[in-house]
């Protein structure tokens, strides 16, 4: 097996043929499973789920430690009415009623699938990021919650992320947006429908743009792509859905499974922020206050499908901007540093488009070969 790759293998070496596994009602078939392949995953997936497990331990650790008091403190000034709160009271409050609307219809959209319906569990997500931008492992916290002794079907797996995982972070995101605005003296309800619209619109977008690549981008999430259309993240996650909701995590975390050991991962980063919350605690000035674990273990979590490339880009220029450019020049680093920043992502979206349609959809870049377009096959 390869060493970095975003598939997942079975006994002989090859990508894990799924299909082997399912039942012509896509559910997992035991006899299959035994006659086919266990499933073996390269050492980038092993650290990657070994690190989320750190992380999501380390969390809480490290927001107790560094932050308990702060946390509570904060809580009890709660009560106290802020000069922002005493502001915004002279807006038309959101009624409840708006959102209460929109959690029912989503719900009943979700019902209407009569798979949906053939178990009637519920779980509830309760996701403490602890401080602001600092995310927890929501993806493997919901796949824990999942159902864990009976045999796991794949599309409740995938339905169960989709009102978990990702409705808590893009709440989250959310829940910030109208933090700034609140501050900001932004009315709660130009904020409210701003999101509700933009929702709507890009969801459409996407579905469109998605469409329109299954139908004229050949091979589109194959190795064979054109352009590099791999769809890495949508296999990991695809490979994701392989392991927690098709095989189930017993067969791999349980006592008999070859992956138990990275159980361990969760005492270990529930212990070590402890360790460096006793070294940095009795300086302000120790370079041990500087290191932050659950962020670090959760970044290096996004491998694969990120490589050594995506990071060593990123150390780069966050030593560049962050240390040389901060120590040398404060003013700009404090007055640009951030218009800089938005301005690199925004560039790098536009730009993406603009090569696309304005070069390679036109057939323009046909047979053409350098580096820099070989480099990530390699």
């Amino acid at each position: 097996m390869p060493i970095l790759s975003s598939a997942v293998f079975d006994n002989k070496g090859r990508p894990y043929d799924v299909a082997k596994i399912l039942t012509p009602d896509f559910l997992f078939d035991e006899e299959a499973y035994q006659r086919y392949s266990r499933v073996f995953l390269p050492i980038t997936y092993v650290l990657s789920y070994g690190l989320q497990f750190a992380a999501l331990a380390a969390l809480v650790t490290h927001t107790a430690c560094w932050h308990g008091r702060d946390i509570w403190r904060q809580w009890k000034r709660s009560l106290i009415e802020t000069e922002a709160e005493r502001t915004n009271k002279t807006y038309q409050p959101l009624p409840t009623t708006s959102r209460d609307n929109l959690n029912s219809a989503n719900g009943k959209f979700i019902g209407a699938n009569k798979r949906s319906r053939r178990d009637d569990r519920r779980q509830s997500l309760s996701s403490n990021p602890g401080l602001d931008n600092l995310m927890g492992g929501e993806d493997v916290h919901c796949r824990l919650m999942r159902r864990y002794d009976d045999a796991p079907i794949s599309w409740y797996l995938i339905t169960f992320a989709i009102m978990t995982a990702i409705a808590s972070t893009q709440g989250l995101k959310f829940a910030a947006d109208l933090k700034l605005g609140h501050y900001m003296k932004i009315p709660p309800r130009t904020l409210f429908t701003v999101q509700m619209v933009s929702t709507v619109v890009s969801s459409f977008i996407q579905i469109l743009v998605l469409n329109w690549m299954f139908g004229n981008i050949p091979r589109i999430c194959t190795p064979e792509a054109m352009n590099g259309f791999t769809c890495p993240i949508a296999r990991v996650h695809f490979n994701g859905s392989i392991l927690w909701g098709v095989v189930g995590p017993k067969r791999f975390f349980g006592e008999k499974g070859i992956y138990r050991p990275l159980t361990w991962a969760f005492l270990g980063g529930a212990i070590a922020p402890i360790g460096v919350w006793l070294l940095g605690r009795g300086s302000r000035r120790s370079v041990w206050r500087k290191v932050n674990l659950p962020v670090l273990l959760g970044s290096l979590s996004w491998i694969p499908p990120a490589t050594g490339l995506n990071f060593s880009v990123w150390a780069i220029a966050c030593f560049l901007f962050n240390y040389v450019v901060r120590r040398r020049a404060p003013a700009w680093w404090g007055k640009y540093t951030m218009t800089l920043s938005a301005a690199l992502d925004s560039s790098l979206a536009f730009g993406l488009v603009t090569v696309f349609f304005g070069f390679v959809y036109p057939g323009w870049t046909d047979g053409f070969k350098w580096w820099g377009t070989e480099v990530y096959k390699q």
